[in-house]
Order: structure tokens, then C-alpha cells, then sequence
């Protein structure tokens, strides 16, 4: 299956199983997204999510009675979109967009929903300022963005980008032919990279960007989605209240933090993994209103 996350479901009998699959996965993995969206309060409303990717959010909102829009970059995203829906038989309107340019009216939605994409678009104030307009008067945004302030960002910035670049010295000799090769690959487009290994393609940024890619602005970027993922911006609270500002009513909350996943974590109990999730965690849970009196 071509959805981002399939590889947590290696093993489905068709497409219908491998969508009832994820979407037990997903929140059972983040159970968060429930208590942060209020999706049964959504009937009736207009819904835009932005990033729909595999549709398993787009189909909660649509089974609780939303009109559901669901848009995303790319034709793939939209595809495997609307086949989620078809399993679960559900009506949706899906389309191809650019979060910075979105092709609909002002206020068209009465809620914009999108989880863990705007942190990944060139220019995200751009987005921002399209949800915005977009939203009728007293609308709601439900939004995820990375955390800067947090122990993935923390580990991302120390000892994943020591263990990268040990690798990259460990082969200083080869550095000459393998950028030759690298720089043919390039000339091919990404999906001559796509079979690399996570190591393997930070070694290739590395040869195609030099030095530089190691800097803390660059190298965070090529982390949380992969080494090929090209932009992931992070944010502090504050960072994303000033992002929000033409919003009014932003609250910022910290989670996902999923210590109890592994076997050295196991032993932290349920409370004590939540409240370091309150502060550590990866994601910050944007909840945002349109002012009543804005256009």
C-alpha cells in the first residue's frame, strides 16, 4: 500500500483489511488525536482537512456526519484517500492542492483540519494565512505541528546526527566516486533513492550539500520523516502562537510521547508518561478560532 504508515501493517489479507488495520493502528498509537478533535461534534459541518494522506482521520469526521473535503499535494495521497472511504462507505469530496494556494472561497469551512503536514510545506505562514481565509467567521483549525522542545527534536540534533556523521568520516576515502555516483542518481529524481536506508541517504545529502548539511537548521529537517523528507520545520509554543496570530483563541498543548512502547520503558506507569508527554512530547496540538467579526 502506497499510504504513509503502511509499513506498521506489513501483513493484510486486501484492501479492505489493511484499512480496518490502520486505522485500529493509528489510534492505538495515538490515541491523542481523539481527545483532541471533537469529532462527534462534527455533524452536519463543513470539514477541509489539508494533508489527507491515507483518509483514516477523513473517514472519522465523515461517519460522524461531516461534509468532508479532504485535499493533498500529491494524486497518490488523493487516491489512497478516497479508496479508504470506499472501504468504510462513507461520501467525500477529494482533490489535488497546494496548502499555500488552496482553491476555494473565503469562508468555505466551518473546520480545517490538518495533522503533521503544514511543518512540511516551504512556506507555512502562507498556509496559515489560506486557512484563515478559508474558515467562515467562528471557525475552528485543528492543527499538529513538531515540537522543537522535545526529546525527539533533543536526540534528532545529538546522537542521530553523531551516529551520521561518524558514518559519512568513516568513508572520507570514497567521498570523490561516491559523489560522482550520487550526482548521477540525483539526475534521476528521488525515486532512484526511495530503496536507500536511513544512514545511506544522510551519507548522499552529505555529498551532494557538503558540510553545511550538518548545520542544526538543515540537518533537522532530513530526520522526522526520513532523510529524504526535504523540509520539517519545528516550533515552540511560542513560535506557533506567533504563527497563528491572526487567529484569536490559540491554545498550544504539548503530547505523544509513546515511552511505554519499549521494552526499557515499560515500566513508567500510564500517569507518568502522559505528564511527560505534556512536556516533552513531539507533537503540539494547535486549537485555533477565526474571530467572529474577521472576513
Amino acid at each position: 500500500m502506497a499510504v504513509c504508515g503502511s509499513q506498521f501493517i506489513p501483513h493484510y489479507k486486501n484492501e479492505d483489511d489493511f484499512y480496518h488495520q490502520y486505522r485500529a493502528f493509528r489510534y492505538r498509537n495515538e490515541p491523542h488525536i481523539k481527545e483532541f478533535v471533537p469529532f462527534a461534534e462534527m455533524g452536519c459541518k463543513e470539514v477541509l482537512e489539508i494533508g489527507c494522506g491515507g483518509g483514516i482521520d477523513g473517514s472519522l469526521f465523515a461517519s460522524y456526519g461531516a461534509h468532508y473535503t479532504g485535499v493533498d499535494l500529491t494524486e497518490l495521497a488523493v487516491c489512497a484517500s478516497q479508496r479508504c472511504f470506499e472501504v468504510f462507505r462513507l461520501p467525500g469530496v477529494f482533490q489535488v492542492e497546494n496548502a499555500e494556494e488552496l482553491g476555494f472561497p473565503n469562508s468555505t469551512f466551518d473546520v480545517v483540519y490538518s495533522y503533521g503536514v503544514l511543518h512540511h510545506t516551504p512556506n507555512p505562514a502562507k498556509a496559515i494565512s489560506e486557512i484563515h481565509r478559508v474558515l467562515r467567521p467562528g471557525g475552528k483549525a485543528y492543527l499538529m505541528l513538531y515540537n522543537k522542545h522535545s526529546i525527539n527534536y533533543l536526540r534528532v540534533l545529538s546522537y542521530v546526527r553523531f551516529i551520521a556523521l561518524v558514518r559519512v568520516v568513516a568513508r572520507y576515502r570514497r567521498w570523490a566516486s561516491d559523489r560522482q555516483a550520487a550526482l548521477q542518481r540525483a539526475c534521476t529524481g528521488l525515486r532512484s533513492r526511495q530503496q536507500q536506508n536511513v544512514w545511506a541517504a544522510h551519507y548522499e545529502n552529505f555529498l551532494l550539500e557538503g558540510w553545511s548539511y550538518f548545520k542544526s537548521e538543515s540537518f533537522a529537517h532530513h530526520w522526522p520523516d526520513g532523510a529524504l523528507c526535504p523540509i520539517a520545520y519545528t516550533y515552540s509554543k511560542s513560535d506557533a502562537r506567533t504563527l497563528l496570530s491572526c487567529f484569536e483563541d490559540v491554545d498550544v498543548r504539548v503530547s505523544h510521547l509513546p515511552l511505554r512502547r519499549y521494552l526499557w520503558g515499560r515500566w513508567l506507569s500510564p500517569a507518568l508518561e502522559e505528564w511527560l508527554a505534556s512536556r516533552l512530547g513531539w507533537h503540539l496540538l494547535i486549537h485555533a478560532t477565526k474571530a467572529r467579526n474577521s472576513l
